[in-house]
C-alpha cells in the first residue's frame, strides 16, 4: 500500500528529527552547564543556562512532540474500526 508507505516514512522522518533536536539540545545544556571551571557562576553564565536564543528550537521541538501524540492518540481511535 502506498499511501501506507508513505505515512509510516513521514513519521519515521519525524520521529528521528525530534530525536535529533531533543539530542541537540540536550547537548547544548550540558555543554552550558558546564562554564565555570569549579568557581562560583557569574551572572551572564546564570543567564546563559537558559539558552535564549535556543527558544525556537524548543517550540519547534515541543510542536513535533504534541504532532507525534495527536498521531498515536489518532492511531488509537481509528485502529479499532479496522477490524470491526
Amino acid at each position: 500500500n502506498k499511501i501506507g508507505l508513505y505515512f509510516w516514512y513521514m513519521r519515521f522522518v519525524v520521529v528521528l528529527t525530534f530525536f535529533f533536536l531533543v539530542m541537540t539540545i540536550t547537548a547544548k545544556q550540558i555543554q552550558v552547564s558546564t562554564l565555570s571551571n569549579g568557581d562560583a557562576p557569574t551572572a551572564d553564565e546564570i543567564a546563559a543556562r537558559y539558552l535564549p536564543d535556543w527558544r525556537p528550537v524548543f517550540m519547534v521541538t515541543i510542536a513535533i512532540g504534541m504532532l507525534l501524540i495527536l498521531f498515536e492518540l489518532l492511531q488509537v481511535a481509528y485502529s479499532p474500526g479496522k477490524y470491526f
